[in-house]
Parts: structure tokens; C-alpha cells; sequence
């Protein structure tokens, strides 16, 4: 089996600069990187909103290397700046499957120790029948409009009603990626490894 350093990779690696921002700097910056129905995002939208996200989960909810984000989003736009903004600051993004039920995700959650959940507004009753106690780790709940609008309640204060585009809280650029962190650590998580786990608990009850 050929190791990473075999394949080219080096030993600090970090996802989002090599699928984002490697296109800025070989002047793909004007080229579309994502379409989704009449939207079209470029590199260079696109990594400025990765980088505004990541940011946002780092300096305002306190996300740092190693901690998991949950995201539970229907496709579009808003899961690539998530998903990017979480690898960029060395967090591990864990996406699930939008079809689950209430108890799948406090299932998740709980196992996890996630500290963010972000999810799209159409699945925010299946998240609010969540009791706080049941996910202890949880801190923020981020939930996003179809316009790709941001509101933040808080499972410590519950329910806050600023209501901000994606990622805006914090600058523009300077998201950089953490100190190198150990090659076995994970990047990202696959609700696969949930789904396997929770039919094992079902059969076992």
C-alpha cells in the first residue's frame, strides 16, 4: 500500500486549500465551482464565503482543531461553505443524512460530542424536538434559510434572534489552517458510520 508521502501529499495537508483555494492561486478564482439550480458560485466566491464560515465557527462559537460539526443540509451552496469552513480550521465536519428521524440525529449528536449543528430551515422542527439534556456537548444550533440566511439559537440560551448571511461574523480572509495535527486524525466523518451503529443498537433493544 502506498503511503501519502508516496502519492505526493505532504505531511501537513489541509482539504479545503488543496479543493478551494489552490484555484485562486492557478487563476481559476472567475471560474464556477458550484451550480445549483439558477446559482452559480465561482472559486473566488466560493472561497471567501468558506473562509467567512470558518472564521464565524472559530472566533464566534468557539470551534478549534478536533471538534465535530454536524451539518444536516439539503444540497446547495451553504454545505460547501460549511464543509470547507470547518476542514480549513482543522474542525471535522460530520454531514448526515437529511431522510433521518429525530431520534437518529440526538443518536449522532450525542455520540459525536458535537459542539455546532448546522441545518437547513425545513429541518429545524425535527432538530428543535431535541432536549437540550440529551446532546450535553452541543452548544450552538446554526440554521439556514433558502436564501442562505443564518440564524443562531444557542442551546445555552436557547432561542436568539439574530438572523445574519452566512458567515459574516467574522473577516473576509485570514482563516488559516491550524498547526499541522496527527496524519491517523480524522478529517471528516460520514453518517455512514452512524447508520451501521444505530441499526446495531436497534436489533440489540
Amino acid at each position: 500500500m502506498k503511503s501519502a508521502a508516496d502519492l505526493g501529499i505532504p505531511e501537513r495537508f489541509n482539504a479545503t486549500t488543496y479543493f478551494v483555494d489552490r484555484h485562486l492561486g492557478e487563476g481559476r478564482g472567475g471560474k464556477i465551482a458550484v451550480e445549483c439550480g439558477d446559482e452559480r458560485v465561482s472559486y473566488g466566491q466560493l472561497a471567501e464565503r468558506v473562509n467567512r464560515c470558518g472564521n464565524a465557527l472559530r472566533n464566534a462559537y468557539g470551534v478549534g482543531p478536533g471538534d465535530r460539526v454536524v451539518l444536516l443540509l439539503h444540497d446547495g451552496p451553504a454545505f460547501f461553505y460549511a464543509f470547507y469552513g470547518a476542514i480549513k480550521i482543522g474542525a471535522v465536519p460530520v454531514p448526515i443524512n437529511t431522510l433521518w428521524k429525530t431520534g437518529d440525529y440526538r443518536f449522532v449528536l450525542r455520540d459525536s460530542g458535537a459542539r455546532v449543528l448546522i441545518a437547513s430551515e425545513a429541518l429545524q422542527p425535527l432538530v428543535e424536538a431535541i432536549a437540550r439534556d440529551d446532546v450535553p456537548d452541543l452548544r450552538h444550533v446554526l440554521i439556514v434559510d433558502r436564501a442562505g440566511s443564518l440564524t443562531d439559537f444557542s442551546r445555552v440560551e436557547r432561542l436568539r434572534s439574530s438572523r445574519q448571511a452566512l458567515g459574516t461574523t467574522s473577516q473576509l480572509s485570514g482563516c488559516t489552517p491550524p498547526a499541522a495535527r496527527a496524519p491517523q486524525k480524522a478529517a471528516c466523518i460520514c453518517s455512514t458510520t452512524w447508520s451501521s451503529a444505530r441499526s446495531c443498537t436497534r436489533k440489540r433493544s
